[in-house]
């Protein structure tokens, strides 16, 4: 029964982290819809699709069989295509983009916080003792927004990255690892703290989320794929003068299950060309 018992709860587990995952993409990839349409940021869809046309150009081309059937019969005409893949190495070396990933997740994180319980009794923080088994919920958001560790915590900027991020790739090749900023602690430059755990979109210590590589890939992949090919409408655009449960430029937002703005947002794709 134990064992039965188990077997159900790592299936009903498994199927909410995958279902989640495509949530917590979409959320991301939203932000970055929305931000680059915005009027502000006109020079900086600029750079984000100079830097993805040079990586696309970098892409290798695979054969996509069919299903098995079709294979079977020797029809592969129309069960065949060719995709571009752009390399990983090429992804960790987009160094505006990976800018503008880390401030979506900072600006617009697609999950509210994390919980964690305490496993030890009488835990020091913030001058409250917290006994053991307790749990603790982070809000992200707040977190994300501390004036007393960004500067304009409030503003999207991108470039408060680039010196953590140029240290990071100086890191990198220096030890011949896959070190990268996602992996790291590294906080953004400010006049007013030195910590070092600031980014914490992926969590932080040995409870650190393990798919954060993986997570950054494919937002890199899919924001490359439409910056460099493609241009976009939202279906609507955000009211202004608005108050209420807003991200900072006039949109209406929900955090449950992800951060997304309310009611839904459309966006059609077209050829750049």
């Amino acid at each position: 029964p134990h064992r039965t018992l188990l077997d159900a709860a790592s299936m009903h587990l498994t199927l909410f982290a995958t279902g989640l995952t495509s949530k917590l993409l979409a959320s991301l990839s939203a932000s970055f819809l929305r931000i680059l349409s915005h009027k502000n940021h006109s020079d900086l869809l600029n750079s984000v699709r100079e830097e993805a046309a040079s990586a696309k150009r970098t892409s290798v081309a695979y054969d996509i069989r069919g299903d098995a059937a079709a294979a079977e019969d020797g029809d592969h005409s129309e069960r065949q295509r060719k995709v571009h893949v752009v390399p990983y190495s090429t992804l960790r070396q987009l160094s505006a983009l990976e800018a503008v990933c880390l401030e979506i997740e900072r600006v617009f994180p697609p999950v509210a916080g994390a919980s964690r319980g305490t496993e030890k009794n009488n835990i020091s923080l913030c001058g409250y003792k917290i006994p053991k088994g307790w749990m603790l919920w982070s809000c992200n958001y707040v977190a994300n927004r501390d004036a007393s560790v960004y500067k304009h915590p409030e503003k999207f900027a991108p470039d408060r990255w680039n010196k953590i991020i140029r240290e990071s790739k100086e890191v990198k090749e220096d030890s011949g690892t896959s070190s990268h900023l996602e992996s790291t602690t590294a906080t953004p430059p400010s006049s007013h703290s030195q910590r070092t755990d600031a980014h914490v979109a992926f969590g932080f210590g040995k409870r650190k989320c393990i798919g954060v590589h993986l997570a950054m890939a494919f937002l890199k992949a899919f924001f490359v794929s439409i910056s460099s090919g493609s241009r976009w409408r939202l279906s609507k655009q955000p009211a202004e003068g608005t108050t209420g449960t807003e991200d900072g430029y006039g949109w209406r937002v929900k955090w449950i299950p992800v951060y997304s703005p309310t009611p839904d947002v459309n966006a059609s794709f077209a050829p750049l060309s």
